[in-house]
């Protein structure tokens, strides 16, 4: 895989757009990014030319991570392929914030059947023991059994 960026509209790891145009856009990808863009590349040269679309993590400095989403289509004239259209785009607010909704979709649903179980139970530690497990079931805590 190698190929010259002919534009890019963006300034990304420290490189403003005028200093990647010519540049080998292998530069600034990652070795996970690679590895899915080749395998985006062999669907497009594949008879039925079908563009790829892919997500990946890209580890940054300590323990920061950030999240790219790909769409590989190919430049065709007369169905030979003259080059590659790679859009990327920052994706790890996104990601982040579905990540933060699920764990409150998850809390929610604990809460929700917990106050179910208030209204079922009829013994305090029957409660006690119906909660723990829900919270083990939903949230995986199991120190919560050895504490009842």
């Amino acid at each position: 895989l190698e190929g010259i960026i002919l534009f890019t509209n963006i300034s990304s790891a420290g490189v403003t757009a005028e200093d990647a145009a010519g540049r080998n856009f292998l530069d600034f990808i990652g070795k996970d990014q690679r590895r899915y863009l080749k395998k985006a590349m062999q669907k497009i040269l594949a008879p039925e030319g079908a563009s790829s679309r892919f997500q990946v993590a890209e580890p940054g400095d300590g323990e920061s991570t950030s999240w790219w989403s790909y769409e590989v289509s190919g430049i065709k004239d007369d169905e030979v392929i003259l080059g590659y259209l790679i859009i990327g785009t920052d994706v790890t607010s996104l990601v982040a914030s579905e990540e933060e909704l699920r764990q409150k979709n998850r809390a929610l649903g604990v809460l929700s059947q917990c106050n179910q179980a208030i209204v079922r139970s009829s013994q305090k530690q029957g409660l006690l023991k119906r909660i723990c497990d829900i919270i083990v079931d939903k949230i995986g805590r199991a120190s919560c059994r050895e504490r009842v």
